[in-house]
C-alpha cells in the first residue's frame, strides 16, 4: 500500500525537489499552497491552504488522512525576518501549532518531520562540527521561530506521544533557488559575465567565513529516509560534514570565465551577527537512516551554473 504524504510549502524551492523525491519513490503525495501555484508537478495532488488557520488545517487532515506530514512551508530568510518579524513569527509559530493541533485534534497515526534551521545553534568560536546535543540560542526572529518549532515538537511528544522529528539542515542550494543566495547569486552574476550581460565585477559579502553546503537532492533524500517508522523521533542535523571558506567556492565560479574579474565587496551584504564557522556533525543521521550525500558542493555548483548558461 502507498504511504500518503502531505508536503507542505510543495510549490517552493525546497518542496518541488521534495514531491520530486517522493514520487519517484512511490510514494502518494499531497502539496499544499498558499495564494498561487507557479508549477503543477503531475502526479501531485494540491490543496490550496492557509497553514496559520487552524480550521483549515483540521479539514485538511481529515480528508486527506496522510500517513506522514513535511513541513516546508515557513518563512525562512534572515533578512526579511528582520524586516517582517511580525509576518515571521505569525506564519512560522501558528503554521506548526495549526498542524500539530490538528494532529492531535484527529488522533491520526501521523510522523510530523519539521524543517528547521542550523541558525538555532548557539555560536561559538570553537573550530567543531555542531552536534545536536550542543547548546541553542536565537539571535535572530528567524532562528526564535525554529527554536520554537522545537521546543514545541519537544512538548507534543512528551503530552500528547505525537510521532515528531525536528530536522536542522545546514546550508544546502540547488537550481532555481532565490538567487538572493549566495551561490546562486555568485552563479548568476558570472554566468551573465560569461554571456556579455554584465562588467566583470562580483559584488559579493563576507568571504572569510566557513559554510557548510549540501546539494538541496541530497537535503530531501534525508527527509525521504527520515520517514521510517523504526528511525526514532528527535532532531537531526542533515549537513555534509565539511565546512569550506566562501572564498574558495567564489574563485571555483569565476574560473568559468576565461577573463579576470574584479572581486566588490558590498557592505550591505555582510551580516554583522554572521558567525565565522559553521559545520554540522552529520553521524547521528547516517546511523539511524544510513543517509549519504550523492553530490558534492562543486558539482552542485557545476549543475546550477550551466542551467543558468542554457537559459536565454
Amino acid at each position: 500500500m502507498l504511504k500518503k504524504i502531505i508536503v507542505t510549502g510543495a510549490n517552493g524551492f525546497t518542496g518541488k525537489y521534495m514531491v520530486h523525491e517522493l514520487l519517484e519513490n512511490g510514494y502518494e503525495v499531497v502539496g499544499t499552497y498558499h495564494k498561487k501555484l507557479d508549477e503543477r508537478i503531475s502526479q501531485c495532488e494540491w490543496y490550496k491552504i492557509d497553514l496559520t488557520n487552524l480550521r483549515e488545517c483540521e479539514l485538511m487532515i481529515k480528508e486527506v488522512h496522510p500517513d506522514a506530514i513535511i513541513h516546508l512551508a515557513a518563512q525562512n530568510s534572515i533578512i526579511i525576518s528582520k524586516e517582517m518579524p511580525e509576518e515571521t513569527v505569525q506564519v512560522n509559530i501558528l503554521s506548526i501549532l495549526n498542524i500539530l493541533n490538528s494532529v492531535r485534534i484527529c488522533n491520526f497515526d501521523i510522523r510530523c518531520i519539521l524543517a528547521g534551521t542550523s541558525a538555532v545553534y548557539k555560536p561559538t568560536e570553537e573550530l567543531v562540527k555542531l552536534n545536536e546535543s550542543m547548546p541553542v540560542s536565537s539571535i535572530n526572529i528567524y532562528a526564535l521561530t525554529k527554536n520554537f518549532q522545537e521546543q514545541l515538537a519537544k512538548l507534543y511528544c512528551n503530552e500528547y506521544r505525537l510521532d515528531i522529528i525536528c530536522t536542522r539542515p545546514f546550508n544546502y542550494t540547488g537550481y532555481k533557488q532565490s538567487e538572493k543566495c549566495f551561490i546562486p547569486s555568485i552563479c548568476r552574476q558570472v554566468s551573465d559575465m560569461a554571456k556579455g550581460k554584465k562588467e566583470k565585477i562580483l559584488c559579493v559579502g563576507n568571504l572569510q567565513v566557513y559554510r557548510d553546503f549540501l546539494d538541496v537532492r541530497d537535503v530531501v533524500h534525508a527527509y525521504r529516509l527520515l520517514l521510517d517508522e523504526n528511525v526514532k523521533t528527535g532532531v537531526y542535523n542533515i549537513s555534509s560534514g565539511k565546512a569550506l571558506p566562501l572564498i574558495g567556492l567564489v574563485q571555483y565560479i569565476c574560473g568559468k570565465v576565461k577573463d579576470n574579474i574584479k572581486i566588490r565587496q558590498d557592505i550591505s551584504l555582510i551580516r554583522q551577527d554572521d558567525n565565522l564557522y559553521m559545520c554540522g556533525d552529520n553521524l547521528k543521521l547516517k546511523q539511524f537512516t544510513g543517509w549519504f550525500a550523492n553530490y558534492n558542493i562543486y558539482e552542485t555548483i557545476d549543475w546550477i551554473f550551466e542551467k543558468m548558461m542554457e537559459e536565454i
